[in-house]
């Protein structure tokens, strides 16, 4: 009889330990799996009323809140994703803004460039008209004072009959006449 009551609590403390071991390590499992960043797996004995349920739907709100927190290092990831990207793009649009200016402040220059070598070109065209007009007056005024020459030459020598044949131009016809 003593035999098989020691056999009976032998089995029982076997049961009983292995009842409280076994939860113990399932639960020590899966805070290491927390530890190491596994979220997803749920946390075992959430739903038992015994101590082990307690530690569970303790480590369940530990889960969560690491669920939490990485969705708003997500969050705040993304948001300053977003940040980097909404300053690259004023970046990028001031320079644009910058080459634009550049671009116009070199097209007026050019322009300005342009207009003062046509306007040179024009002040020289017009020079070159001026001196080609007041040669052409030179020559016109040489060959009257020529003209006349001879002729007062020959009047002077007592030729009365002398005439100018060589014609004009119109603002001297009248002296040679």
């Amino acid at each position: 009889m003593l035999g098989i009551i020691s056999i009976i609590l032998i089995v029982a403390a076997a049961l009983i330990a292995y009842s409280v071991s076994n939860p113990i390590r399932r639960l020590t499992t899966r805070m290491s799996g927390l530890s190491d960043g596994d979220t997803e797996s749920p946390v075992p004995y959430a739903n038992h009323k015994t101590i082990f349920g307690e530690i569970s739907r303790a480590l369940e709100t530990f889960r969560v809140g690491l669920i939490e927190q990485a969705k708003m290092q997500a969050e705040e990831k993304q948001r300053l994703i977003s940040e980097e990207k909404a300053r690259a793009e004023r970046e990028e649009e001031k320079r644009a803004s910058e080459a634009e200016k550049a671009a116009a402040e070199l097209a007026m220059r050019e322009e300005k460039r342009r207009n003062d070598a046509q306007l040179q070109a024009e002040r020289e065209e017009r020079q070159r008209t001026e001196t080609r007009q007041r040669e052409e007056q030179a020559a016109k005024q040489s060959k009257v004072v020529d003209a006349l020459g001879v002729g007062l030459t020959n009047l002077a020598k007592g030729n009365l009959d002398t005439n100018i044949t060589e014609t004009f131009p119109a603002e001297y016809e009248k002296l040679r006449t």
